[in-house]
């Protein structure tokens, strides 16, 4: 099972059996971290001690409480750090957990950093292990973010389509579990990481340390000093809804996210065009072993190809079919490409539809 188990009465059983292997993105074994040898794909490498965890989650309120309720030895360095979070009282709502203000204005005005920062890596990172202590229970993005796809450029919008479903179903259900226990819900407002609505950072967030208690009291109303209990009757509540439950909940725009992903699925699963041309936008390096690094549709996932694929790929134009490009390249080469690969190198968007 690729998403987490926390979210089976979230997603359709449908999409779930659709859904790429990614095989490709080895999270024991970072692919982003290991380079055995010089003829990498890819010039951007992670820190081995960082990996792609330098991103703080949002969790939403029952999100906090499934991890709070799971007696597990296996979640029971994520309950100690969830509770740690509480006990801190920075950047916890009734609509969950978020990120420290001073941490949004670093990633906001950060470059470059990703896989490699300090300061930015997850608080809910097992350094030592080099595992996530909430694997378990991760959100949206966490759940559905590869730094390599075995469908290159439509496995990608497959991704990108559930994480969008799921940030709705996100919203949606945190702020109807905050409804149900007491609070009134302001829509426009998703884990708020300040107490203010200017963007000054007040002493408190640049230090890192509890706000003031007047704001933090009226922020939790009757739930102040019982935030535990609160997140876990979060859990419980989101638990008992049923799947037709949500779905009637989520209404119209449930709906579209849910016809986006299935429109996503038939792209990645629809046949090759019968016109391709060589992407005019790729960039082009060679490794040490001479193979050309092809880079398109995501800088941490070139594919690295032959001198003779690519030869190849020139060959397509656009203005021949598919067929007539295998006849030619067999008559001036003497060789074609599999329809494997060459699916490959669509996926990846080095040929392109015309």
């Amino acid at each position: 099972m690729l998403l987490p188990e926390f979210y089976n009465h979230l997603v359709s059983p449908e999409f779930e059996g659709r859904l790429p292997q990614e095989k490709l993105a080895t999270c024991d074994d970072c692919a982003m971290c290991t380079r055995a040898d010089k003829s990498s794909e890819s010039k951007l490498v992670f820190m081995p001690d960082k990996k792609c965890c330098t991103y703080h989650p949002k969790l939403p309120n029952f999100s906090v409480g499934a991890i709070l309720s799971d007696p597990s030895a296996e979640a029971a360095e994520g309950r100690k750090r969830i509770l740690q979070k509480i006990s801190n009282q920075v950047s916890i709502s009734p609509l969950g957990i978020s990120r420290p203000a001073d941490y949004e204005v670093l990633y906001g005005a950060g470059q470059g950093f990703f896989g490699q920062s300090e300061a930015l890596l997850c608080p809910y990172y097992i350094r030592e292990r080099g595992q996530c202590s909430i694997w378990r229970y991760r959100e949206a993005v966490c759940a559905t973010w590869y730094c390599k796809y075995e469908n290159g450029q439509d496995g990608m919008n497959v991704w990108q389509a559930i994480r969008m479903h799921l940030q709705h179903l996100q919203k949606l259900l945190s702020g109807y579990a905050m409804s149900e226990l007491g609070f009134s819900v302001d829509p426009s407002a998703f884990y708020p990481d300040s107490q203010h609505t200017d963007s000054k950072l007040q002493s408190s967030e640049i230090d890192g340390t509890k706000p003031d208690p007047k704001f933090y009291n009226n922020l939790w109303k009757d739930w102040s000093g019982r935030e535990e209990e609160y997140y876990v009757a979060c859990y419980e509540i989101v638990k008992s809804l049923s799947a037709s439950e949500i779905s009637k909940m989520g209404g119209l725009l449930l709906s579209i996210y849910e016809k986006k992903l299935g429109d996503a699925f038939r792209s990645m699963e629809e046949d090759l065009p019968q016109y391709l041309a060589c992407n005019p936008k790729m960039t082009i390096s060679r490794n040490d072993d001479g193979q050309y690094i092809l880079t398109t549709y995501n800088v941490f996932d070139p594919r690295a190809v032959s001198e003779e694929v690519f030869r190849a790929i020139w060959e397509f134009d656009g203005k021949r079919s598919v067929a007539q490009t295998m006849e030619a390249l067999q008559e001036k080469y003497g060789f074609t490409v599999s329809h494997g690969l060459l699916r490959r190198l669509f996926e990846s968007r080095i040929l392109i539809a015309r």
